[in-house]
């Protein structure tokens, strides 16, 4: 009976990022910045600020700018970041952003699983740690991108677990679309058995974006 309570609980949580998903899409916040980024690159300048602002303008009724975003835009991700942005672009900004809310739903779920193949949470708990834990749902409601994040750092903590040095660096490499973290992660190779095969899936994931 525990069990069951349990998994209905766990699936009423799921279901819930699922249908209040569209309430986060119309909320135009932090993710009409990521989508103008996208779509400026479409129209050939992603960092043009007259640009961006001209999109938002015409896309979002009270779009997010302020003074400083006429000299530096609004996009400050670097060219690897528009490989997923560009394709949300191809969509109006609410559409993207209820895809991207309920990518990061899913992220979070996966996130879960992750963390209890990790650890000794069972599955239940690991995806409510994760879909209950508040920076997930910020990113969530505001359509940012740390589950994102989370999945790439878990996945290479599970490519550790199973010997596998190249795919942890590939994984952690592909943190190059977001430099903070791409630094953050950089020394983590010398820390794995066969840390020249980890540095090499490092470089080739970076690299490669």
């Amino acid at each position: 009976m525990r069990q069951r309570l349990t998994f209905a609980a766990l699936w009423a949580l799921v279901l819930f990022y699922v249908v209040a998903a569209p309430i986060a899409a119309a909320r135009d916040a932090d993710f009409t910045h990521m989508w103008v980024g996208g779509a400026a690159w479409l129209e050939g300048a992603p960092y043009d600020p007259a640009l961006q602002k001209a999109l938002l303008s015409s896309s979002v009724e009270e779009p997010l700018w302020a003074g400083r975003n006429d000299q530096l835009g609004a996009f400050f991700y670097p060219p690897p970041a528009l490989l997923l942005y560009g394709l949300l672009a191809l969509l109006p900004v609410q559409k993207a952003a209820l895809v991207m809310a309920l990518l990061n739903a899913g992220l979070g779920v996966l996130s879960g699983w992750m963390l209890s193949r990790l650890s000794s949470v069972s599955l239940a708990a690991g995806v409510a740690i994760v879909l209950l834990y508040p920076s997930t749902f910020f990113a969530y409601v505001l359509g940012q991108n740390g589950p994102l994040t989370l999945c790439l750092c878990l996945g290479a903590a599970m490519a550790v677990r199973s010997g596998r040095p190249l795919l942890m660096g590939l994984l952690l490499g592909c943190l190059a679309w977001k430099p903070s973290w791409l630094f953050a992660v950089s020394w983590l190779w010398l820390l794995v058995p066969g840390r020249r095969r980890a540095l090499l899936g490092f470089l080739l994931g970076a690299g490669g974006l």
